[in-house]
């Protein structure tokens, strides 16, 4: 924060804006600090990433940015995520699923940010997951101590068997195991 002339720490610190893409177009730069969403601050790049991606492609956000020393306006729309990064179908039922998450890979600036090496981010919970605890933007790291770097690895632990599942959990800079009772 003191190397940006910023009083407090927070924000989504954008390490890298890729060519073309949505964040370029509204005039995003590396270097910028994402201090609001729609007028909603944000604490982590994890939340906002969490936040955009909850978002239909094509609506319209309002992003108070820090840069050079003081805070801008920036009007950007959503893109579509590539299919490769989307893990969950936007708003999917859960009512259904075993664990009850939607979850979707980290981005690499995510992996760092979060100082994790894979791992899948809740993008939605329910059922056994939300009664266990788990919460939107929480990094599940592993699995029954398997470290975990796909949805469908996660699915496959899921399917096996196991009543309770042993989920390592990323959340606010602190690990935590969470036992899940899928019942």
């Amino acid at each position: 924060a003191n190397s940006f002339g910023m009083k407090k720490a927070g924000g989504a610190l954008v390490s890298s804006v890729e060519d073309d893409s949505p964040a370029a177009k509204a005039g995003l730069n590396p270097g910028d600090d994402v201090l609001k969403l729609d007028g909603t601050e944000i604490g982590s790049s994890i939340e906002l990433a969490s936040r955009v991606a909850m978002m239909k492609p094509g609506a319209k956000v309002d992003l108070e940015v820090w840069r050079d020393g003081k805070p801008h306006e920036i009007q950007a729309r959503v893109g579509e995520a590539p299919s490769d990064k989307v893990a969950a179908a936007e708003k999917a039922d859960l009512s259904e699923a075993k664990l009850g998450v939607a979850v979707r890979g980290l981005t690499p600036q995510e992996q760092q940010q979060a100082a994790v090496d894979g791992g899948l981010v809740v993008e939605q919970v329910a059922g056994a997951a939300a009664r266990a605890g788990i919460r939107r933007g929480d990094i599940i790291v592993s699995v029954n101590g398997q470290p975990l770097r796909s949805v469908d690895q996660l699915k496959a632990a899921t399917k096996e068997g196991d009543k309770t599942l042993a989920l390592l959990v990323k959340r606010d800079g602190a690990q935590i195991f969470v036992p899940v009772n899928l019942g």
